[in-house]
């Protein structure tokens, strides 16, 4: 029967025998989904339904009463109820995952994803699945990286909201390293922030502990420790530790530095754990400029070797030769 789903096999006869007795009134409750007989009430008059709808009101019942002079109007009055119901609830929930689905996908171009996650994002919220996982992949600097990113819908509001993401990354050496990343109301540490982390640098962010406060610092994964969760700790180190970015660039003789504008830009790209292009103001350089808040100072790679350091990774300048190595050198026939 093509309204099963809606009205018990029982209901065509308690309607059937209302209406022979002239009782065409006929009041149910609107919020019932599958109707049985003994949900209607029959009246001879509208008066008499009223009275029942008042009484139910009291009791907040929403009750809906139709006049129906036939079975067939009977069936087709209660039927419609129900349809409108549905097609307002699909038309609701149509409009819910959509507003979900632009929400996420600004989220995910604010965590530095793009918009490459659009077509799978949407697909995976109209399944209704309580959680999905979406991957990201890309090439940074010539290195791979990736992340899975982790959704859930909400308990509370239906709504699906990104909460962590595990990020991979292959550096030029071929060492593998990875990270699980979690979020905050969508907010935390951004891909590109992941790939510098990854990378061994610092990066200045927005933190909230545990009573809410939020606070400024330096993170930096220490790769020599990991958790009870397999992911390396994270170091911290707040404004109280004492180092200042702009102090620290002020030592050095930098054309950016002494332009407030491009100070600015400079220092949001390096709290950012970029690795920003360096120009002197006695002449131009491209070295690089490379963040290690550990170390509470600058330290400045250069085109030439370098030698890291195994426990603070410094990057040293390579020193040129002394007199006596250049004398030797000039001896053997080969320029310095």
């Amino acid at each position: 029967m093509r309204n099963a789903h809606h009205l018990s096999d029982g209901l065509f006869d308690f309607i059937y025998k209302a209406i022979t007795t002239r009782h065409y009134w006929i009041a149910f409750p609107a919020n019932t989904y599958f109707l049985k007989a003994g949900d209607l009430h029959c009246f001879t008059s509208r008066e008499e339904a009223r009275e029942l709808e008042a009484g139910l009101k009291e009791e907040a019942s929403p009750t809906k009463i139709i006049y129906a002079p036939s079975v067939l109007s009977a069936y087709q009055q209660i039927e419609g109820q129900y349809q409108s119901k549905e097609l307002l609830i699909t038309k609701n929930l149509s409009a819910m995952n959509e507003q979900n689905f632009e929400y996420l996908k600004d989220n995910l171009k604010y965590l530095g994803f793009g918009e490459s996650l659009a077509a799978p994002l949407r697909e995976q919220i109209a399944k209704g699945t309580p959680d999905f996982q979406l991957t990201f992949e890309t090439e940074i600097n010539k290195k791979a990286f990736a992340a899975v990113l982790n959704f859930r819908k909400s308990g509370n509001t239906d709504m699906y909201f990104v909460n962590s993401y595990h990020a991979t990354l292959q550096r030029s050496n071929g060492e593998i390293f990875d990270q699980a990343f979690y979020l905050n109301k969508g907010k935390g540490v951004t891909a590109k922030e992941a790939y510098n982390l990854l990378e061994g640098r610092a990066v200045y962010k927005e933190l909230e502990n545990k009573e809410g406060q939020k606070y400024h610092a330096w993170i930096q994964l220490d790769f020599e420790k990991r958790d009870k969760n397999n992911n390396h700790e994270v170091k911290q180190f707040h404004d109280a530790y004492g180092y200042d970015l702009k102090a620290s660039l002020q030592k050095f003789n930098m054309r950016d530095i002494k332009e407030p504008d491009l100070a600015d830009i400079l220092i949001q790209s390096l709290k950012k754990g970029n690795l920003q292009a360096e120009e002197r103001q006695t002449r131009p350089n491209q070295g690089w400029l490379l963040q290690r808040a550990q170390s509470k100072k600058r330290s400045r790679k250069e085109r030439g070797a370098v030698r890291e350091n195994q426990e603070e990774r410094k990057v040293q300048r390579t020193k040129r030769p002394n007199p006596a190595e250049r004398k030797r050198a000039n001896q053997k026939g080969c320029k310095t």
